[in-house]
């Protein structure tokens, strides 16, 4: 081997020693990796970037703890069963999956049945006859 022979990087296309080219083709920030998430090469400058912002890399949902991949994740929470919601009488936060078997127990359940109690009964489809006039 040529003690002045140069080779180009083939990721930033810098001019060096062939004997030195190995070593800089190790370290050059211009190297394509592939993502561990999506696999897709991306140069080393921008791997941190897209590693943080993949949305393929995969997370654990915050309630009940599954993997899921990011893109995927505002679907799962949707449909999460130990999502936090709220009671509609009473306030409380509780468990998505809990929420049915709480309403029917709930006691600000009582306070919102007397307000539907309150109002008047509606029955559609039926008119309210007219009264009948009294005969002299």
């Amino acid at each position: 081997m040529c003690a002045g022979r140069t080779a180009s990087c083939r990721w930033c296309k810098k001019v060096a020693g062939v004997k030195d080219m190995k070593a800089h083709e190790a370290q050059c920030w211009e190297r394509v990796e592939p993502c561990e998430w999506c696999n897709v090469g991306i140069p080393h400058k921008d791997y941190d970037r897209h590693e943080r912002r993949c949305t393929s890399r995969i997370e654990s949902c915050r309630w009940c703890g599954d993997e899921v991949k990011r893109c995927d994740m505002e679907a799962h929470l949707l449909g999460c069963e130990l999502r936090q919601v709220k009671c509609r009488l009473c306030d409380q936060k509780l468990a998505a999956c809990q929420l049915e078997l709480h309403e029917r127990g709930c006691a600000g359940a009582d306070s919102h049945q007397a307000t539907k109690r309150a109002e008047p009964l509606k029955r559609p489809g039926r008119a309210l006859a007219a009264p009948v006039p009294a005969i002299p």
